[in-house]
């Protein structure tokens, strides 16, 4: 996991993977039978492990997105672990052999979207943020931020600094504003 995390898919070699592992060639064949399979082991490893991307059950919208993204960035900025994410950047670029093996990090960053969609339909349900909101493209464009950090996080920008960026991004957010009325004494 940690070497398909720190370096990507193709960029990991047979030799590598059983260097890391301790087993012969035969043996990693025997057990997983190819390197994509074990990529998809250790990204479904990645996620159950690390949990990049949990929903809060509970809690204001507002809360529950700064919490997703704390999370993550704290899992993408961990010491003594690769900076970045492995579903994020582990398999951007493939070729037409490879192509399947890209459907699984696509589905993970879906269900990232999906849990942001989620949350930005609570917060407008619950009043907290402007029924007019464009919930699908707010989603995206917190999913956008969210994979931005993570690259950032490979370039070794540090935990502080993607707090910034987060924190930025969620004053975008299009809170409900209170109605004009007259003052109540």
């Amino acid at each position: 996991m940690l070497l398909f995390w720190e370096r990507g898919f193709a960029a990991v070699s047979i030799t590598d993977l059983t260097a890391a592992m301790g087993i012969t060639t035969p043996s990693l064949y025997a057990a997983y039978g190819s390197k994509g399979a074990l990529y998809e082991e250790a990204l479904a490893l990645y996620f159950t492990t690390e949990q990049p991307w949990t929903l809060p059950a509970s809690g204001s919208a507002v809360d529950a997105l700064r919490s997703f993204f704390v999370r993550s960035i704290k899992v993408v900025t961990r010491k003594g672990r690769p900076h970045g994410c492995m579903v994020s950047s582990g398999f951007l670029e493939y070729s037409p052999e490879t192509a399947p093996l890209a459907e699984a990090p696509r589905r993970l960053r879906a269900a990232n979207h999906r849990v942001l969609l989620t949350l930005m339909k609570r917060g407008v349900a619950s009043g907290e943020f402007d029924a007019a909101t464009d919930v699908a493209g707010q989603a995206v464009f917190l999913s956008t931020v969210l994979e931005g950090l993570t690259v950032q996080a490979r370039d070794r920008r540090s935990a502080r600094q993607l707090m910034s960026v987060m924190a930025l991004a969620l004053e975008r957010l299009p809170l409900a504003r209170p109605v004009d009325g007259p003052d109540v004494a």
